[in-house]
């Protein structure tokens, strides 16, 4: 199962990326910060940590590191 999982992402990652990459998250992005906010009130954002499972391109993370959302 494993090699078919890694072949899978092998031959469609350049796809999935080009395909998403431009995908506007700022909704779903504005609602796991809600959500986080909700589990730690009174906490400043920027002094929080984000874990990323690596389950994709790293384009949402990419915006929490830089700040644009924060």
């Amino acid at each position: 199962m494993a090699n078919k999982t890694i072949d899978y992402y092998n031959t469609n990652a350049s796809m999935f990326t080009s395909d998403t990459i431009s995908a506007d998250m700022s909704d779903a992005q504005q609602r796991f910060l809600s959500a986080i906010q909700t589990e730690h009130p009174g906490t400043a954002l920027k002094d929080l940590t984000i874990l990323d499972f690596g389950c994709g391109t790293g384009r949402d993370t990419s915006i929490f590191l830089i700040g644009d959302i924060l």
